[in-house]
């Protein structure tokens, strides 16, 4: 499995005290009418993202995908 990509010095940037990530993305699956659940810990803050299909759940065609 390749490793996480680090910034150029190895140093941890951020940005309003946010931890800036040195990844490029680009989406490569996607799907329309889902729930989207985001949770934060009421401790330490650290944010869960989950999701979950529903009856009407349909994947967005990869040429859409650029555009969604």
């Amino acid at each position: 499995m390749p490793q996480k990509c680090k910034h150029k010095d190895g140093s941890l940037v951020g940005l309003m005290g946010y931890p800036v990530d040195p990844c490029v993305y680009k989406t490569v699956e996607g799907y329309r009418n889902v729930n989207v659940y985001i949770s934060r810990c009421i401790h330490c803050g650290t944010i869960d993202i989950r999701w979950e299909r529903t009856e009407d759940t349909e994947p967005i065609p990869p040429d859409e995908l650029d555009e969604a």
